[in-house]
């Protein structure tokens, strides 16, 4: 389903937006996605270049932090950077 604010004008004037990014936009799949990368891969393999591609999940890293734990590490970074900027 697509998002009802995938067009929107103002996402697309923003500084922001991508043109290369393709969630929630029409006629854009993950098929579409891969095919880009392979395709940049293959172009920049046959211009000699060295290409290494990193792909993580993260999507699961998400479901395992509680949001207490994400409070207290924030608060403790929050106090470090006030006590570095002293």
């Amino acid at each position: 389903m697509v998002s009802k604010y995938s067009r929107s004008p103002h996402i697309r004037a923003s500084p922001n937006y991508c043109i290369l990014q393709s969630a929630y936009q029409q006629g854009h799949s993950t098929e579409m996605a891969i095919s880009k990368i392979l395709d940049d891969i293959i172009g920049s393999i046959d211009s000699g270049h060295v290409v290494a591609l990193v792909s993580l999940d993260i999507s699961a890293a998400f479901d395992s932090v509680t949001h207490n734990v994400c409070q207290i590490h924030h608060r403790s970074l929050i106090h470090h950077l006030r006590m570095v900027d002293q």
